[in-house]
C-alpha cells in the first residue's frame, strides 16, 4: 500500500515512519457515516486489537 499525502497511519494502524508504535483513532475513516459512530469506533478497535494480539 502506498502512503496517501495526508494520512498519518497505514492500514495497520502504525504511524508512518515510527512502526513500533500504534493509534486506533476514528479520524482514519474517511468519511463519517450517518449512524452510531459509537458502534463503528468500538468495531475498528476490537479489529486492531485482534491484528496486534495476533
Amino acid at each position: 500500500m502506498t502512503k496517501a499525502a495526508m494520512s498519518v497511519l497505514d492500514r495497520q494502524g502504525h504511524i508512518h515512519d515510527m512502526l513500533s508504535f500504534r493509534m486506533i483513532i476514528t479520524s482514519i475513516m474517511p468519511f463519517i457515516l450517518m449512524g452510531n459512530l459509537n458502534a463503528t469506533t468500538i468495531m475498528m478497535t476490537e479489529k486492531m486489537a485482534a491484528q496486534i494480539c495476533g
